[in-house]
């Protein structure tokens, strides 16, 4: 959802890219204009927020290994809006800023297909949508190796505790 929010964010920014860029430098602060762009980084801003995702990367962990995997899913995340801010400048300077949106446009669509198409919940996730009694569903999910199974009931400190 929030990977959706981020490519239309991306669309508005990339129309204004090509219908208001010679204007931008007159915008008025509090514009129509101006806030337009602002709901665009906004939007924009949102594929960030695809961190929370990062819970499906505990649970597809061993529990020995998810710091690792944490560490994994947070660099190679953080590299790509890294590369990307890295390459525009010269983007820019090769063409212009509305290709740069339009090139930013694609890649982050392209980033939220494979993410829409290629990301798997766990198997507990998959179960339970299924409609998979609880107690097999644990049972189904720890033979097919998976160790963090989610508990409500648990309280933060319990959890630590078992560390």
């Amino acid at each position: 959802m929030f990977l959706v929010l981020a490519c239309v964010g991306m669309l508005l920014n990339t129309i204004l890219a090509y219908s208001t860029i010679d204007d931008l430098e007159e915008t008025v602060n509090f514009s129509g204009i101006y806030f337009l762009w602002l709901l665009g980084g906004l939007l924009s801003g949102f594929g960030i927020a695809v961190f929370p995702m990062i819970i499906n990367v505990l649970f597809w962990s061993r529990q020995k290994e998810i710091g690792f995997s944490q560490a994994i899913y947070a660099g190679l995340g953080n590299c790509t809006a890294g590369v990307f801010a890295l390459i525009m400048p010269f983007v820019i300077e090769w063409t212009d800023i509305s290709f740069a949106y339009v090139l930013w446009l694609i890649l982050a669509c392209a980033g939220t297909g494979v993410v829409c198409l290629k990301i798997l919940d766990p198997p507990y996730h998959q179960l339970a949508v299924q409609g998979v009694p609880k107690e097999d569903n644990i049972k189904i999910s720890k033979w097919l190796g998976q160790q963090m199974l989610p508990n409500a009931a648990m309280t933060l400190k319990q959890v630590s505790g078992k560390w």
